[in-house]
């Protein structure tokens, strides 16, 4: 897509035959402001029917692109599939359990051009299980502390043009995808804005952010960092 006001929405997909077609719909009710658009779903290796029902959601729609991983890879990876096939001038990922509405991504997309980066914050954590909030909490304080910034929320979906995510380089596999793109954005002085959402949460759904897998993932991702912004001082 050449058009400036273009997006590319990456979806990950982990098991979500219930939600995925919610999720698309979501999507697409959201996308009045842009003039072109693409979804990539990427499915990361799931047991049930998300991709069956990707192909089937991108039978006779070109713009939505399914994408197969055989194999769980982490919804980092997942992400930077998904960003390097892109072809928008923008690019945001949106999870594919539907845990958000089309008016909440119409307030991100609301704040484009008013920074290099627009950063959605959960403005509803009080409505997650209390040890979510409280380890949610930490792990946004910690990141504060080590890397001296003020963000509210490292998790969020981020809106941000596709030339200037291809000025870094994205290692973390896992939760910490995020946290890694912001902190080396950040770094080279970009400005950001951050904008409070409404997210959509399951009571009965437990997280998968903190496996044994995923935890050690962003652990090891963060002490990199640590390192390598503010030790080294690396340009990455």
């Amino acid at each position: 897509m050449d058009n400036d006001n273009s997006i590319s929405i990456i979806v990950p997909a982990l098991n979500e035959e219930d939600q995925l077609s919610n999720t698309v719909k979501t999507l697409k009710d959201s996308l009045h402001c842009w003039d072109e658009y693409e979804i990539i779903i990427v499915n990361d290796g799931s047991t049930d029917k998300t991709y069956q029902i990707a192909q089937s959601l991108s039978a006779g729609d070109n713009r939505i692109i399914p994408v197969h991983n055989k194999k769980s890879k982490g919804k980092g990876h997942c992400t930077k599939q998904g960003f390097q096939r892109a072809t928008g001038n923008y690019l945001i990922c949106v999870n594919g359990k539907n845990d958000t509405t089309s008016d909440q991504l119409k307030k991100i997309y609301a704040e484009k051009g008013k920074a290099d980066i627009v950063i959605s914050c959960q403005a509803n954590t009080f409505d997650r299980p209390l040890i979510r909030q409280i380890l949610s909490k930490l792990y946004t304080k910690i990141i504060n502390i080590l890397f001296s910034k003020d963000l509210k929320y490292y998790n969020g979906s981020i809106l941000l043009k596709k030339s200037l995510y291809q000025t870094i380089q994205i290692e973390a596999d896992s939760y910490a995808f995020e946290a890694e793109m912001l902190l080396k954005l950040l770094f080279k002085n970009h400005s950001y804005t951050q904008i409070d959402v409404i997210d959509v949460f399951e009571s009965s759904r437990n997280s998968r952010a903190f496996t044994l897998k995923n935890i050690s993932g962003v652990t090891f991702t963060v002490l990199k960092l640590f390192f390598q912004l503010r030790i080294s001082g690396s340009t990455f």
